[in-house]
């Protein structure tokens, strides 16, 4: 829980309400320019590009398939092992990718648009409940369901939100309000989605209604969105946090003074519940941490118990011990604000951490999706706090 020298220290900024709007799905090559024989993963760099995370490598020889660069998995690692294919972070590009997803010129990308300054940002748009590239294996049912995400279900719903965007604020407002955390749990905000979205396409209805976590990734490209604000505001110290992202090799925070300089440090696995305890866990991967970063996902555990209600004790003994100093609020709609931004350097003295929601993967990359948990981050070396100017 938040201390009342916390509270009080959250009064130094505020953000304002942004009018963010879903208003799109495009390609990756369309909608970041992204070039052929270029692929996009979560977190920070790798040490080398060459010699990727498993969980990583499963999902890029899967994209690379899907594009038609290579014809079999030996073929598309020795693209990657050679160069052939390169590999680079997403946020470079404005886009959050969740868990070990891995991005291609083909790939639907979902635009979030700031309906005052145009602005966008960018994430993945869900294939439907079953396998997922996100989650980091070479499933055989991975490219026909691909295939479906980006030629069937994209086109769709492009198609309809040219007719009319959907504003998301709202509908995070009134999720949060139900129980949601807007990460591991973002069953409220999906089903208001699709009311919102007022779509008669019956392939879209189903997607929408046997998908509970759709609404994930759009929010993560919200997240982006309230970052941004944050590196643009001219009174919070530098030491701000603006995002965490793990590769599967390294996690790493970015901080409001320079949000392209990675903080990083050692990746280890999540803690949570997990369906074969003979699973080895890979390391955290992904960019969804940018929602804990902003004050969401697991930062609100203690208040959203239905996230709580399936975890195992030791999760339960982890959140009980969140107290992440905030120092600012965030209004998500003019009648709801949440404590959100947390300063590195606070942290350290507090000898606290930051909690990010996070599903845990098989390590080797094949087995998938093992289940979900809490990965706790230690703060880095922070830089000068500093005010923005």
């Amino acid at each position: 829980m938040m201390t009342t020298a916390q509270t009080e220290s959250a009064d130094q900024f505020h953000l304002a309400p942004l009018e963010l709007i879903w208003s799109g799905v495009r390609p990756a090559a369309e909608a970041v320019g992204l070039a052929p024989h270029t692929l996009l993963h979560a977190g920070p760099p790798f040490r080398d590009a060459t010699a990727p995370s498993a969980v990583v490598l499963s999902s890029a020889v899967v994209c690379i398939l899907h594009e038609g660069w290579a014809q079999s998995e030996a073929e598309a690692e020795a693209l990657i092992r050679n160069g052939g294919v390169q590999l680079r972070p997403s946020l470079q590009y404005g886009v959050s990718i969740p868990l070990a997803g891995v991005i291609s010129p083909s790939t639907a990308l979902l635009e979030v648009r700031d309906r005052a300054t145009g602005a966008c940002y960018w994430s993945l748009l869900h294939s439907g409940n079953g396998v997922e590239i996100r989650f980091g294996s070479r499933h055989e049912q991975l490219q026909e369901r691909m295939r479906y995400r980006d030629r069937v279900l994209a086109p769709a719903f492009h198609a309809r939100l040219q007719q009319a965007p959907v504003a998301l604020a709202p509908i995070a407002a009134a999720a949060l309000a139900a129980g949601d955390d807007l990460h591991a749990d973002t069953s409220s905000a999906t089903r208001l989605l699709a009311e919102g979205l007022q779509t008669d396409d019956p392939q879209l209805q189903s997607v929408l209604a046997e998908t509970p976590t759709f609404f994930l990734t759009l929010w993560m490209a919200c997240a982006m969105h309230y970052a941004a604000r944050l590196c643009r505001q001219p009174d919070i110290p530098g030491d701000t946090l603006v995002a965490i992202a793990g590769n599967g090799e390294t996690i790493g925070m970015r901080c409001a003074s320079n949000p392209d300089l990675w903080l990083e440090q050692p990746g280890r696995p999540p803690q949570g519940m997990i369906r074969d305890a003979a699973c080895a866990v890979a390391n955290g991967v992904g960019d969804s941490g940018v929602i804990d970063a902003i004050g969401c996902g697991a930062q609100l555990w203690l208040k959203t118990a239905r996230v709580l209600q399936a975890m195992p004790m030791s999760v339960h003994e982890q959140v009980h011990r969140i107290d992440c100093t905030a120092v600012g609020r965030l209004s998500i709609t003019p009648h709801l604000t949440i404590h959100t931004a947390y300063r590195l350097g606070l942290l350290r003295e507090e000898q606290s951490g930051i909690y990010v929601s996070l599903a845990m993967l098989e390590r080797q990359g094949v087995g998938g999706l093992l289940g979900r948990g809490v990965l706790r981050v230690n703060p880095p070396h922070a830089p000068e706090p500093a005010a923005q100017q």
